[in-house]
């Protein structure tokens, strides 16, 4: 896979910024929720490029929110984006969204959860394991309430080929909480070690490409606040337990392979 892909040719029209259309729907961040909006779409774009070409491609953003992320990714030139939102009053900017790109975006107002991503796309995308990988992507700001256990279903998914995996070994480009990131990387004798770590890096190549700041983030995640006042009482930023950024994680499932009495995973992809 490219380390970046150039934008598409199709542009979305004028459209109201980010901030306006949480403001016109008077939109909040719910707390329970664990969400943190991304307004910046110099940083949206970023993210979407990391994701390689995505010319043509069919891609799935979960959580989409208010649209930020889906806003680059349609106008990186994608056949189609499916977008997989539980909570409803986002629906009214995201279906603007629909209405100023017509035939390139889906709504399902549903779970990612349970939702059923394999039958969400043409048969005609699906690839052989051992093949390149399908031109199907998946993108997304996981909230933190939300991330581990979906990350856990779609390497289980990985090791079944099935859901999103169905397709071949499908791309995945998502934001994770600075502490579930450090896990899914970290490295043999890393004090981040976890069983997580090593489902991820059995099943996927996991790829740590940028730090995303918390005060890009609208509201900043609490953990960037709880850092400062711990801080301010005399503690060592090194102290804190981790959560103030957001980390880029790019996950490519591996084919793996054995040699002799070694199991070796092959990304089949570059960075």
């Amino acid at each position: 896979m490219a380390a970046s892909g150039a934008l598409g040719t199709f542009r979305l029209p004028p459209l109201p910024t980010i901030r306006e259309i949480i403001k016109l729907f008077k939109l909040q961040a719910a707390k329970q929720l664990s969400q943190n909006f991304l307004l910046d779409l110099r940083l949206t774009d970023k993210i979407v490029r990391k994701a390689g070409n995505l010319t043509n491609a069919y891609v799935y953003e979960v959580g989409p929110g208010p649209g930020g992320i889906t806003r680059s990714i349609l106008n990186a030139g994608v056949a189609e984006l499916l977008v997989v939102e539980k909570d409803s009053r986002f629906l009214p900017g995201l279906q603007m969204l629909s209405d100023a790109a017509p035939g390139k975006l889906r709504i399902v107002h549903g779970d990612v959860l349970t939702f059923k991503v394999e039958r969400a796309f043409p048969e005609s995308l699906k690839r052989q394991w051992e093949d390149d990988p399908p031109n199907v992507h998946i993108i997304g700001n996981l909230p933190f309430n939300v991330s581990t256990p979906l990350i856990i279903k779609w390497l289980e998914n990985v090791s079944q080929r099935e859901g999103p995996f169905a397709y071949g070994r499908t791309q995945m480009t998502l934001t994770f909480q600075k502490e579930v990131a450090e896990r899914l990387a970290a490295n043999t004798g890393s004090k981040q070690r976890s069983r997580l770590s090593v489902m991820a890096q059995y099943l996927c190549h996991v790829q740590h490409v940028f730090t995303i700041p918390g005060r890009a983030f609208v509201p900043k995640p609490e953990a960037e606040d709880r850092a400062r006042d711990q801080q301010q009482q005399g503690r060592d930023e090194s102290d804190v337990d981790g959560s103030s950024r957001l980390v880029l994680i790019a996950l490519w499932n591996c084919q793996i392979q054995k040699v002799g009495d070694y199991l070796l995973c092959v990304p089949h992809c570059g960075y």
